[in-house]
């Protein structure tokens, strides 16, 4: 085995784990605009029921 096939896939690994941590920030980050827009969504839709005098749930 050479070293510097060895330094290789070591580089390609480190290339690789860094990837993944960033898929893994990005996949952070939409779960929370998702969970962001949902709450919005949510609250809209108590703003629209206070407006029309309906009892939040019904």
């Amino acid at each position: 085995v050479d070293v510097a096939e060895i330094r290789s896939k070591l580089q390609k690994m480190e290339t690789l784990e860094r990837e993944v941590e960033l898929l893994r920030r990005q996949k952070v980050a939409s779960e929370e605009v998702a969970a962001m827009g949902a709450k919005e969504r949510q609250g809209s839709t108590g703003l629209w029921e206070w407006i029309a005098g309906t009892p939040a749930g019904q």
